[in-house]
């Protein structure tokens, strides 16, 4: 069996554990039918992710492409790509909530300086001032 069959046989082994739920569900709503089609999914998680982050990525293009394509299961786009939008925003959030740990290291990109007048011009738009 290679591994585009064992891929396919997932729902099967799974169906006959007598555990149907989540996994058979969830491979049927992504429509996973292939190995590369779980690439493609993988792939739209990782530009969704990125572009949520602070890298300069569009996931936008990537889901039109596959929803033109026709070969997925739209409502698992839309699922796949809120995930790792969602989890991009989360990863940023906790980025800007404990990086300020790290500014008396050696690597980090920001000088104190920049770092506090920065904290200053964000505390003041936060008490309704723009200085």
């Amino acid at each position: 069996m290679d591994h585009e069959e064992a891929f396919v046989e997932l729902p099967t082994m799974a169906r006959s554990t007598g555990y149907e739920g989540g996994v058979r569900n969830l491979w049927e709503i992504c429509g996973l039918h292939s190995v590369s089609s779980l690439t493609a999914y993988i792939g739209l998680f990782l530009v969704a992710f990125g572009a949520a982050t602070i890298l300069p990525f569009q996931s936008e293009p990537v889901l039109v492409g596959l929803l033109v394509s026709g070969k997925f299961s739209v409502p698992g786009l839309i699922l796949v790509a809120s995930v790792g939008n969602i989890l991009g925003a989360v990863f940023n959030w906790v980025l800007g909530r404990f990086i300020d740990r790290f500014q008396d290291r050696a690597w980090f990109p920001v000088k104190k300086t920049a770092l506090e007048r920065a904290s200053g011009w964000y505390r003041g738009m936060a008490d309704g001032r723009c200085s």
